[in-house]
Formats: C-alpha cells, sequence, structure tokens
C-alpha cells in the first residue's frame, strides 16, 4: 500500500491516519481532500454517520489513485431521551473490501444536547460554550468533555487501527 487518501482536508483527521498507520505502513503516504459527505453538517443518527464516512471514503478513491480510502465522521444518536456521541470510520480498498469500525459511545452533557436537538451543529456550538476557533481542527468536544483523557484525534486514530487492521488482517 504506497497511498492512502483520506475523504478530508481537516488536518486533525489526517494526522490520526498518519499516526495510525505509520508503525505498520511507514512508506504509506497520507494525503487529504475534500469530499462531500452527503450528510447534513450534524449528523443525528448512526445511519446517518456511517452514510457520511461511506460517502468520504468511496469519493477519494474516486477522486485520486489512492490505494485506501478513508472516511471518518462524528454524530449523534438520540435514546431515551439522551443525546448520544458517536464516531465512526470508514476504510475500503480498490478491489471494494470495506471495513469499519465505531467508537466513542456516551451520553453527551445534556448542555450540548440540547442545541444539538435544536437543530446546531457540534463544533460551532463547542465553539461557542469554549471560545476555542476551530476546535473541530483541534482537540474536538471529545478533548474538552474529558479534560484532554480523549482527544478528536486520539479516537480517530483508534477507529482506523481498528478497521485498517480488519483490512489487511488475513483473519477475513
Amino acid at each position: 500500500m504506497k497511498l492512502v487518501g483520506v475523504g478530508s482536508t481537516n488536518p486533525v483527521k489526517i494526522q490520526a491516519v498518519r499516526v495510525a498507520l505509520g508503525e505498520r505502513l511507514p512508506k504509506a503516504s497520507v494525503m487529504g481532500i475534500e469530499v462531500a459527505s452527503r450528510v447534513s453538517a450534524q449528523p443525528m443518527s448512526d445511519e446517518e454517520t456511517k452514510r457520511g464516512v461511506y460517502e468520504r471514503a468511496i469519493g477519494i478513491l474516486h477522486l485520486t489513485k489512492a490505494d485506501v480510502g478513508v472516511g471518518l465522521e462524528g454524530g449523534v444518536f438520540i435514546e431515551v431521551d439522551q443525546v448520544w456521541n458517536t464516531v465512526w470510520c470508514c476504510v475500503i480498498d480498490r478491489t471494494g473490501r470495506t471495513e469499519w469500525a465505531n467508537g466513542s459511545r456516551f451520553i453527551l452533557p445534556s448542555k450540548l444536547g440540547e442545541q444539538l436537538m435544536k437543530g446546531e451543529e457540534m463544533g460551532l456550538v463547542m465553539e461557542t460554550m469554549t471560545g476555542i476557533a476551530d476546535i473541530r481542527k483541534k482537540m474536538g468536544m471529545l478533548g474538552v468533555v474529558t479534560d484532554g483523557w480523549v482527544t478528536r484525534e486520539s479516537e480517530y486514530r483508534h477507529l482506523v487501527e481498528l478497521a485498517m487492521g480488519r483490512l489487511l488482517s488475513e483473519w477475513v
């Protein structure tokens, strides 16, 4: 594998893929291009978030000569009147083999969940609440609500490792 494409120009997502591949595939190049996710700016279900990562992963393959396409997307879902966080990763190779990973599922703080239920986007709400510009390109909401124990990059990195490990595993 020589080239891995990320369906985003967000530096956190690109760096997460670079770090995830670093030890196992040190010669792989990682590049990012903005790819339409074809979902809302704030996905509000697992299904919508999964559709977004798939569109990003397959889209990067259509736009580039990447050997593998990676899609990463955060979203939320509602369960029993609580707003939950969810993060998905999809990796697709040129043969069409597709692997998925999901994580970071937890109940969001109510003051954040309430804003999302009103139709607001997570990144914009977090910027307003924290005063941190472009927070989605930094620690993300995860870094704030965990006081730095988990960051957006570390969670994305873990999901890329899971999905890529499945893609490259002989345990099909």
